[in-house]
């Protein structure tokens, strides 16, 4: 798991490796770096992290379940769970809101770093064969 304080390799919103001016990899490091790391953890599954079998929220089981008012508070109750394990995030301020629009169920996670005022924004699709998750600026 990525902290404020770690560098990585940047990649795309497409999950592609990037290429310098140089012919390098550019790297991410600090707030770039720990949003891009919960992106990756947000699309992964427990268990694909060989080094942490707690790592990855596990969405990718509710892309052909129903919108319900359990599969909700399920997806609710496993995305704040994985965001409190991240000492960085200030628990009491995580919340998603829910909204379902073509076939796809639209989440919106909200939450602030301890001791910084801004209001971080993941956005999450889950579509009937796809799942994405955007970091909204």
């Amino acid at each position: 798991m990525a902290g404020i304080n770690e560098t990585d390799i940047r990649l795309s919103e497409d999950w592609k490796l990037t290429a310098a001016s140089t012919g390098d990899a550019p790297v991410c490091s600090d707030w770039d770096c720990f949003l891009q790391d919960i992106r990756f953890e947000a699309i992964s599954q427990p268990g694909e992290l060989f080094y942490d079998q707690e790592w990855g929220w596990g969405l990718l089981e509710f892309i052909q379940s129903e919108d319900d008012a359990f599969a909700r508070l399920e997806i609710t109750q496993r995305i704040k769970n994985k965001l409190s394990r991240r000492s960085e995030i200030d628990v009491t301020t995580i919340s998603l809101d829910f909204e379902f629009q073509k076939d796809s169920l639209l989440l919106y996670v909200k939450f602030k770093i301890t001791d910084d005022s801004k209001t971080q924004l993941l956005s999450l699709e889950l579509s009937r064969i796809n799942m994405e998750v955007k970091v909204i600026d």
